[in-house]
């Protein structure tokens, strides 16, 4: 049996924010229409709730929308990692709250459907967050594709390698097959102690021939970046802007070069999974070429679930799930309709519309 323990980082104090339980109905003013400037179409609807419109097709970009602005907020991604006035982004079908790993904000929600609250797809029952448990709210964490590399062991309080065998396309599209084979005098983060792998770097080839390269590196007093194309350590002066490195080893965390870390176009294929032996470097000679084989590292919300997908027709449908979005006092209602506009008598993805309201 696969033992998998979560490595505890130093503990990250959550803020509990109060709010009042007497009466917390949506508001129901009827605002100026005109408080809106930005890129969505934001409308009030005489039932009581807002509803809105916005723009998410780039896939390079996310569209941050404020719930206080009512509107979307134009940040660069550098921007939105320090700025606390939006609450919620989208990119294509992806969702993200300004809390945890998408930003500073402390924004947190719970899928009414998680809990089994009677409310999960009925947006107009949902009428107070009182009984909301405070355990179930969320903020938003990472989703990391290499997260079985070590395994700890309780009696000795040692970790070691799994020695798990991986395929992955690098920061440039290349393949690589590698393994984390040593670690050795690890301590508490950051200390990584010393590392050892062994690769075998293919360039644009999926097939591996040949004995492995073996790369050994510090990574004792805090981050290391890995060039496999190099077969070195590297040391981007920008990681979050170049294509120099293939993984970053920090905190007993790897991170790829890709999506939420960089702009590689790196990707994993969790080859141990499908082997014999997890930990036979030679089992496996040819890479997967299919794009759909390789993952990328990703921010996990708890919105990220809100979709139905049709196979056949390729089509995203809401679950209608009702979210509670809290910020700071602030709490919200939210539910996604729609992920289509009709846009020349043809639906064009990536325009979502929702629903959404504040508690008083």
């Amino acid at each position: 049996m696969k033992l998998r323990i979560t490595f505890i980082l130093p503990a990250i104090v959550a803020a509990l924010f109060a709010w009042g339980c007497s009466d917390n109905k949506p508001t129901s003013n009827n605002p100026d229409p005109n408080d809106t400037t930005g890129t969505s179409t934001t409308a009030w609807n005489s039932d009581g709730y807002w509803e809105t419109t916005l723009n998410a097709t780039s896939s390079a970009q996310y569209e941050y929308y404020g719930f206080a602005q009512k509107d979307t907020i134009t940040l660069t991604a550098g921007q939105a990692a320090s700025d606390t006035t939006w609450n919620i982004a989208f990119k294509r079908s992806g969702i993200i709250l300004n809390g945890g790993a998408s930003g500073p904000g402390h924004v947190e929600a719970i899928d009414l459907a998680s809990i089994g609250n009677a409310d999960s797809t009925d947006f107009a029952s949902f009428i107070s967050p009182s009984s909301l448990p405070e355990s179930s709210w969320t903020r938003d964490s990472y989703s990391l594709v290499i997260d079985e590399w070590y395994s700890y062991n309780p009696n000795n309080h040692m970790l070691n390698p799994t020695r798990y065998i991986y395929i992955m396309k690098d920061a440039l599209g290349n393949y690589v097959k590698f393994q984390i084979h040593e670690m050795e005098n690890p301590g508490m983060p950051p200390n990584m102690g010393t590392i050892t792998l062994l690769y075998k770097y293919s360039g644009s080839s999926p097939i591996f021939s040949g004995l492995p390269d073996t790369l050994t590196f510090d990574a004792s007093s805090g981050t290391a970046y890995i060039d496999f194309s190099t077969g070195a350590v590297s040391h981007p002066a920008d990681p979050t802007a170049s294509t120099d490195w293939d993984l970053e080893f920090t905190n007993y965390d790897i991170h790829q070069n890709a999506t939420v870390f960089g702009i590689g176009a790196c990707g994993t294929y969790e080859v141990w999974q499908d082997q014999v032996d997890p930990t036979d470097f030679s089992e496996t000679g040819t890479a997967p070429t299919a794009p759909q084989a390789y993952f990328a590292d990703a921010l996990g919300s708890v919105m990220a679930d809100w979709y139905n997908y049709d196979g056949d027709t390729h089509i995203l449908t809401s679950k209608n799930h009702v979210y509670a979005i809290r910020s700071g006092s602030h709490i919200y209602k939210l539910q996604i309709i729609s992920y289509y506009k009709d846009i020349g008598g043809s639906p064009v993805s990536g325009w979502f519309t929702f629903r959404w309201a504040e508690f008083n």
